[in-house]
C-alpha cells in the first residue's frame, strides 16, 4: 500500500513538474510575449477607455442597463422614452450613441485580434496553461495599470 502511494505521488509530482516547465517555456516564447504586450497595450489604451467612458455616460443619461442592439431599436425606444432620460435633446442622445457605436467598432477589431491570438496559443500549448497565464501573469501586470487609468479617466 505504501509503495502504491509513493508511485502515485511520484507520478503526480512528475506531471506538476512537466506543467511548470511547459509554462516557463510558454512564458519565454516570442508569441506569448507579443500576446501579453498586445493584451496589456489594448486594455490600457485610450481607445478602450474612451469606449468605457462613453458607455458609462450613455447608460447614466439613458438610464439603461444594456444598450439596444441596433440604431433602429434605439431610435424607436428614444422616441417613446426621451422624457425619462437625462439627455438634453434627441440629437444629444443620437450623437452619443453614434460615438459609442464608432468606438465599439474600433475596439471590436482590436479585441478580436487578442481573442484570435489567445486561441492560437491555446491550440499550440493548451487552454489550461494559457488561461492560467492570462489570469496569473497578464492580469497581475494589467490590474494596477488599469486601476490608475480608471482614476485618470474617472470611470465609476
Amino acid at each position: 500500500m505504501k509503495k502504491t502511494f509513493l508511485i502515485v505521488l511520484m507520478f503526480c509530482l512528475n506531471i506538476i513538474n512537466a506543467q511548470s516547465i511547459e509554462k516557463e517555456k510558454v512564458m519565454q516564447s516570442k508569441e506569448y510575449l507579443e500576446f501579453k504586450h498586445d493584451f496589456i497595450e489594448y486594455y490600457t489604451s485610450d481607445l478602450f477607455f474612451k469606449k468605457e467612458l462613453i458607455n458609462q455616460e450613455f447608460k447614466k443619461k439613458s438610464r439603461l442597463k444594456i444598450l439596444h442592439s441596433n440604431e433602429k431599436d434605439f431610435l424607436t425606444w428614444l422616441e417613446k422614452n426621451l422624457d425619462n432620460t437625462d439627455f438634453k435633446s434627441k440629437e444629444e442622445a443620437i450623437e452619443l450613441r453614434r460615438e459609442f457605436d464608432n468606438l465599439f467598432d474600433l475596439n471590436q477589431s482590436a479585441s478580436e485580434k487578442i481573442f484570435k491570438d489567445q486561441m492560437t496559443l491555446e491550440k499550440k500549448y493548451s487552454k489550461h496553461i494559457i488561461s492560467d497565464l492570462v489570469d496569473n501573469d497578464i492580469y497581475k501586470e494589467l490590474k494596477p495599470k488599469q486601476l490608475e487609468l480608471i482614476k485618470k479617466w474617472k470611470i465609476e
